[in-house]
């Protein structure tokens, strides 16, 4: 496999060819579009996430498109359901993968084969191994951690402005973040899991202490871990604004293994049996405009006793404080321009914070934030640090 030529020994070389799909200028003035942006990394941007994501289609499918002449779209790595690694851009290099600059920047992405709507007919024990093997190797050689905070779906990625919103949604509500979490930890991660304990803080684990989903990678329907979100503390109430029929739809949930913080919580008094928790939410309103401009309120997550692990999580609560008492600005993306805001939050509310990073040219501090279903990024004036 290896040719001498690939980063990741176990991958088969289809490395994209500089002077088709580079970015950078070249002697022959090739023009744009491009597939990718040649840079040094990690020395020239630090590699912060390893981005997970699923192709709508084979890895056949990936490979063509990615080797099209000015595809303007690559990866770094693609997952064949065999198991079968291919590199297609190398890991210093800038993959256009995310929707997101930032996070192409600070990212690598690896593509499976599958569909994020249907994941439980296509991602399987094999595909799992394998890129399980793949972020082992990544998280040791770019010293990150093993959790859902650094290894994120595409899906979690915020648009980087409202323009671009909704970003994708793969690899969706069937891919098992549990089980895949286990197997990477199976291969001798240097860079552990960083649990925080903490009051009034909720992780998803489906079936935690049980019966794990997915146990031997088996996908079935049932292994739907998307978890819903309503506007008042009962199952019988309506769903926050942003829910359709679409089961890839995330406006109106969340995904396992992302931590929460929670104001509140009651036993559903509509008798599911779920315990409902009150916690801050990015919710898109359908009757503003931009109608994709969040503004955080308080919603209520209904999880089962045997899918959540209360008081703690992967990040610590931060609460958000404004001078003059008005709304916080919430961004795509962590960059100093007014045109990333993507939504806001009011003074006081609280959420989590798994990381912060500086911001590259100016030095300013921001902190990352489980805003709603997708990652977001609040600058550290607007931060204040909470005890435990």
């Amino acid at each position: 496999m290896d040719d001498g030529n690939v980063d990741y020994p176990d991958a088969i070389n289809c490395i994209l060819n500089p002077h088709i799909h580079d970015c950078v200028p070249l002697p022959d003035n090739s023009p744009l579009p491009c597939s990718y942006l040649s840079a040094n990394r990690p020395s020239d941007f630090t590699i912060k996430q390893i981005v997970i994501h699923d192709i709508e289609g084979s890895a056949l499918n990936a490979i063509s498109t990615f080797q099209a002449r000015r595809a303007n779209v690559s990866s770094h790595y693609v997952v064949d359901s065999d198991g079968t690694v291919y590199q297609i851009t190398r890991e210093k290099d800038i993959a256009f993968h995310a929707g997101n600059m930032w996070y192409n920047q600070h990212a690598i992405g690896i593509e499976h084969t599958g569909f994020d709507e249907t994941g439980f007919l296509w991602y399987n024990a094999a595909q799992y191994l394998a890129s399980a093997k793949l972020v082992a190797y990544l998280l040791n050689k770019y010293n990150l951690p093993l959790d859902h905070d650094h290894i994120v779906s595409h899906g979690t990625i915020p648009s980087p402005t409202l323009q671009n919103m909704p970003n994708h949604v793969d690899p969706g509500p069937y891919w098992l973040w549990d089980y895949y979490e286990d197997l990477i930890r199976q291969q001798g991660v240097m860079t552990k899991r960083t649990v925080h304990r903490q009051d009034q803080t909720i992780t998803i684990h489906p079936h935690s202490g049980l019966f794990p989903l997915g146990r031997n990678g088996a996908e079935t329907p049932e292994n739907f871990n998307f978890f819903y979100l309503y506007s008042a503390p009962s199952t019988a109430a309506p769903l926050i604004p942003g829910n359709s029929e679409e089961i890839t739809d995330e406006r109106a949930n969340v995904e396992s293994g992302i931590t929460y913080f929670y104001t509140e919580k009651r036993l559903d008094p509509a008798g599911s049996g779920k315990m409902l928790y009150r916690i801050w939410f990015g919710v898109e309103s359908p009757f503003s405009w931009p109608r994709h401009f969040a503004h955080a309120q308080q919603v209520w997550l209904a999880v089962a006793s045997q899918d959540v692990v209360e008081d703690e999580g992967t990040g610590r609560s931060v609460t958000l404080s404004s001078n003059d008492g008005g709304r916080i600005p919430i961004c795509g993306k962590p960059v100093t321009n007014a045109r990333y805001t993507i939504g806001d939050a009011p003074d006081g509310s609280i959420f989590i914070s798994a990381y912060k990073v500086l911001e590259q040219g100016n030095g300013h501090l921001w902190y990352e934030i489980n805003y709603n279903h997708r990652q977001a990024w609040v600058a550290a004036a607007n931060v204040d640090l909470n005890d435990g």
